[in-house]
């Protein structure tokens, strides 16, 4: 009689488990039908449907959405079930409806080796044949896993043109606590930092083009709330479109601001692992490297400790010890 019984409780969960994985593919394979569309739309590739402001708002957020339903599928947070499933030739690989790139990269951010950077893995899915506007690459979304230590988060993004759209999610909740969006062209967050039992310090990166920004969270709500968590001088832009440093009592985010030029002339990776912001978990401070000199070689390390909910630490431009003029050019003559 218990084997009669075994059997079905055994099919039942064998076809949860199959619907489960399945689902997985039919949330990507929306996701990325969705943006298609989307991305057609906005480059003015549908004669049919007129742009407005009002539509592109709409669109948008059905992007967001169908992407967010990927993102709380159980198994999202590793592409791994993805290329089991699907049909490869060893290079791309491909499901019902479309082809995709997928990749596996060990990554290292910063200056600070202990235990609480914990985003040694990203995961990228490329959609194959889905151009990023005028850039030569594929749209990608991609997947940081920070899951050691004291932090069980996953950070989702998808990249649109120049803007990078990230989600993170709580994947002991299977929930999401943060959505935002920043001006970048690849992974978004190159840190992200357990400050104390109520706030997390994430630093944005956008190194190719302006530098990185430190933002602090509060996480005491289901939803993450950013705070004015830094005080000192601050780069600010004004009216005339000119950017002026200003001493700032409350502001939300602390910037190393680079340049394309800097990124072009030192390396990106270079500059993000020898002067990228970093949070030193035993003093509990945000951090940073300059050298000394320009042109010279030694450095020394800026810190700000973590005081009644602030740092106290100004803003910092790369360039005014790293030579940030233009790249000279070989005479065609």
């Amino acid at each position: 009689m218990r084997n009669f019984i075994l059997i079905p409780v055994c099919l039942l969960f064998s076809i949860l488990l199959s619907t489960t994985v399945k689902g997985q593919v039919s949330e990507l394979e929306n996701f990325r039908k969705t943006l298609t569309h989307f991305v057609f739309y906005d480059r003015n590739q549908i004669d049919s449907i007129p742009k407005t402001d009002e539509l592109t708002k709409s669109l948008t957020e059905k992007v967001k959405d169908d992407f967010r339903k990927f993102v709380l599928h159980p198994q999202s947070n590793s592409i791994e079930n993805l290329k089991s499933q699907a049909k490869t030739n060893k290079s791309s690989y491909w499901f019902n409806n479309y082809s995709y790139f997928f990749s596996s990269l060990k990554y290292y951010f910063g200056l600070n080796p202990d235990s609480t950077l914990n985003l040694p893995v990203i995961e990228s899915i490329s959609f194959y044949g889905l151009y990023n506007y005028s850039h030569s690459d594929f749209i990608s979304l991609y997947i940081e896993r920070c899951e050691s230590g004291n932090l069980n988060f996953v950070i989702y993004s998808y990249i649109v043109n120049n803007t990078t759209y990230y989600f993170i999610k709580d994947t002991r909740k299977n929930k999401i606590v943060f959505e935002s969006q920043i001006q970048t062209t690849g992974v978004p967050i190159s840190g992200l930092y357990r400050i104390d039992d109520n706030h997390l310090l994430l630093v944005e990166d956008d190194m190719n083009i302006s530098g990185q920004a430190a933002l602090v969270v509060s996480t005491q709500k289901d939803i993450w709330e950013p705070i004015n968590a830094f005080k000192g001088m601050a780069y600010l832009t004004d009216s005339n479109n000119k950017r002026e440093k200003k001493l700032t009592d409350n502001r939300m985010l602390m910037k190393l601001v680079s340049t394309k030029t800097i990124g072009s002339v030192w390396g990106t990776t270079s500059i993000r692992n020898n002067y990228g912001l970093y949070f030193d978990a035993n003093s509990r401070s945000l951090c940073h490297k300059i050298l000394l000199k320009k042109g010279g070689s030694e450095t020394r390390t800026i810190c700000a400790v973590w005081t009644n909910n602030i740092f106290e630490i100004n803003d910092y431009y790369l360039g005014d010890h790293l030579e940030d003029s233009e790249i000279p050019f070989p005479s065609m003559d």
